[in-house]
């Protein structure tokens, strides 16, 4: 399931009106990367809560939905319906009708 999470990076997403890119799958949780793509920059802080810098703010995403027994509606936002149902069906073991 992670390779095919990791075939969408760089593919682009609108989250609650903030453009955003996929940029990271992580195979703990697992869970998906977003990268905000305009807006301001946030400040970072080091491992003692010390601010070091200004970054573009990222959002972890996790794969599976905590509402429901599905994928997240946000990484649903990046699928085709032919990726949803591969998704689905290897996280799941059955394509899910939608």
């Amino acid at each position: 399931m992670l390779q095919e999470l990791q075939t969408l990076i760089g593919r682009k997403v609108v989250v609650d009106d903030v453009p955003c890119e996929l940029i990271e799958v992580l195979s703990e949780g697992p869970a998906i990367v977003l990268l905000k793509l305009s807006g301001d920059k946030i400040i970072q802080h080091d491992q003692y809560g010390d601010a070091r810098r200004r970054v573009t703010q990222t959002y972890t995403i996790p794969v599976y939905s905590e509402v429901d027994s599905g994928l997240h509606p946000v990484l649903r936002t990046l699928l085709t319906p032919e990726e949803t149902g591969r998704l689905h069906n290897l996280a799941f073991g059955s394509v899910r009708e939608e």
